[in-house]
């Protein structure tokens, strides 16, 4: 704790210390020598610091298992309609249900979770696909496209549409899943990331 205190100043060397120590120790120590509460506010700022490493650690550590054991994706659904212009649309993908089949025993094996974030514009729909672990560190995906009026679709289906085709394409994106070569073109999307 002396140490602690005598390098307040010193950032790097502060934090240094932290990750040899469990700050919990330090901050029940602090308290029981009745540290100022701005040695106090310090130790707290350092401790969830401490832990954000220590909860995106863990996570890397269970997205890594995960890609040990994800499967490989065949697109076994077929769509095929004529357009508005007379031409033909057709195209194969592995339906959004089968594919979370397929994971989500194996994300939950390794405390992973999944979850969507829906946002709409006037310029069309966005999803975010939001991978959680249990220790609390989250990664982001983020997929945009206009509504999707292709097949003679209405205003709600065209927005159905497009969110299922988003939500399909940043599963697929945010756990890095492989498969045959990419025919699903009904949906033009711009694929952007974010990290938390």
């Amino acid at each position: 704790y002396r140490k602690m205190k005598n390098e307040s100043n010193n950032d790097a060397t502060t934090v240094a210390t932290i990750e040899r120590n469990n700050p919990l120790n330090l901050i029940e120590l602090a308290i029981t020598s009745n540290a100022p509460v701005e040695q106090l506010e310090r130790l707290f700022d350092l401790q969830e610091r401490f832990e954000k490493k220590e909860a995106a650690k863990a996570f890397k550590m269970a997205f890594a298992q995960f890609q040990g054991e994800k499967p490989s994706l065949e697109k076994s659904k077929q769509v095929k309609f004529q357009t508005k212009t007379g031409g033909m649309t057709n195209y194969k993908y592995m339906p959004l249900a089968k594919i979370q089949e397929l994971i989500d025993p194996i994300l939950s094996k390794f405390g992973l979770s999944y979850r969507w974030e829906p946002k709409q514009s006037a310029e069309g729909v966005s999803i975010t696909c939001i991978i959680s672990h249990v220790d609390g560190h989250e990664e982001r995906t983020t997929l945009s496209a206009m509504n999707d009026i292709s097949g003679g679709k209405n205003p709600i289906q065209s927005i159905g549409s497009s969110v299922s085709y988003l939500k399909r394409y940043t599963l697929e994106g945010a756990f890095g899943l492989s498969s045959d070569e990419d025919t699903d073109g009904a949906t033009k999307a711009k694929n952007q990331q974010q990290l938390d």
